[in-house]
């Protein structure tokens, strides 16, 4: 946001006079520096500017909705070449993937299009099946055929309550296609059947949750994740390519007349973390007009790139207070998994642990940098009720020193 102070006193029509001059400071010079220069020049008490009041210069023709005082000012969000997202969603965290797939095909509706994802295990080093959910297609199958290319031995679920009568659907077997569009709740509009999250799983017969969630759903998948988040704890996916939107012209949004705000942006970001996913990666998209079709590149555009493909990744633990929603890693993240049955404080201070710390009896501590056996996925599943799950990258001879007496390692 620090980066638009200037573009809005540019594009706000606000002049500036530095003290003595008649002449306006040029477009091409930042107020925004010649102000903090300025200061640091007459700052004769090392003082930061405290109590400096002054601008050394005048502003004219500065709209008082923007500024009431000294020229301090409510910024403009920023529009163009991707700083909104820059400015509301923080740094990619690519080093939470092993390694990185990137695919791209064409569409004859929308040109070119890439997804970015963690690399899976190759065929034959997969021990469960691969499961994906793809939702929103719009009658074109260029994501299924191109990531089947790559992972034949994965089976893709694709979801499209629009599509219904004539969905157009590949003859592969390996691509299932079902009649209904996601939402936060269940419901029907005009005959067509929306669906939560959970309900879409459970009618794919997926056992567990899915290893990767594609999702376009036009400016809807901020309720869809708020639900997920919510009630699907125990069947978020591995990982989630989705196409966030900051404007949307679906008339059933609320703020379908208006931009989503960094604001706004930055709270599900938030959400998305204490949900236990980290951002991969963010591939901006273009095109004609904020209400246009997108073509999915990363090449740099001159109009306003409302709409961006993001790759979220479940993550261990980064701090201790950070608990993801769900502990399945395939090989690209290498992590420590501590599974710790509750007791109370004052059996805690029977056995003389620290607070915080649960009954060591009942404690298994993984090392991983493989997913762990579905047989053990699934007893930890069953007894989420109880257990409480913590991730550690960098814990491991630290919980080993307090635990080692009574630990036992799972291999």
């Amino acid at each position: 946001m620090n980066e638009a102070i200037d573009a809005t006193y540019l594009n706000s029509g606000a002049e500036f006079f530095p003290d003595g001059s008649t002449v306006a400071l040029e477009k091409n010079q930042s107020i925004k520096n010649y102000i903090k220069n300025s200061k640091i020049i007459h700052d004769k008490n090392h003082r930061g500017g405290y109590g400096d009041r002054s601008n050394y210069g005048k502003f004219k023709n500065l709209p008082k909705f923007l500024s009431r005082e000294e020229g301090i000012i409510d910024v403009i969000e920023p529009q163009h070449h991707f700083l909104r997202w820059k400015a509301s969603l923080g740094p990619n965290f690519e080093k939470a993937c092993r390694n990185i797939t990137d695919i791209s095909f064409r569409t004859p509706k929308l040109g070119l299009e890439e997804k970015t994802f963690c690399s899976l295990p190759p065929p034959g080093q997969l021990e469960e099946s691969c499961e994906i959910i793809s939702i929103g297609s719009n009658r074109q199958w260029g994501f299924e055929h191109s990531f089947l290319k790559l992972y034949p031995h994965c089976t893709i679920h694709t979801f499209d309550c629009t599509t219904k009568d004539n969905p157009e659907k590949p003859k592969d077997e390996r691509i299932k296609f079902y009649p209904f569009c996601i939402s936060n709740e269940e419901k029907e509009i005009d005959e067509l059947l929306f669906l939560t999250f959970e309900n879409l799983v459970e009618k794919t017969g997926i056992v567990g949750s899915p290893d990767i969630l594609k999702l376009d759903v036009e400016g809807f998948e901020y309720d869809v994740f708020t639900n997920m988040l919510r009630t699907s704890k125990k069947l978020l996916p591995l990982q989630i390519s989705v196409e966030l939107h900051y404007a949307t012209r679906m008339y059933d949004i609320e703020w379908e007349r208006r931009w989503r705000n960094s604001g706004e942006l930055a709270l599900f970001s938030s959400m998305m973390f204490i949900g236990g996913y980290l951002p991969v990666k963010m591939i901006p998209q273009r095109g004609s007009s904020i209400f246009s079709d997108f073509i999915a590149t990363s090449a740099k555009s001159d109009h306003d790139p409302i709409i961006a493909t993001f790759t979220f990744a479940i993550a261990p633990s980064i701090e201790p207070e950070h608990t993801p929603s769900i502990h399945r890693h395939y090989n690209q993240i290498a992590a420590i998994q501590v599974v710790i049955p509750k007791i109370d404080d004052e059996d805690a201070k029977e056995m003389n642990l620290e607070p915080g710390w649960y009954h060591p009896d009942l404690i298994h501590i993984q090392t991983q940098q493989r997913d762990p056996s579905l047989e053990i996925m699934q007893e930890l599943h069953k007894a989420s009720d109880q257990i409480d799950f913590t991730l550690l990258t960098d814990s491991f001879d630290r919980a080993t020193t307090i635990l080692s007496n009574h630990a036992k390692t799972v291999k």
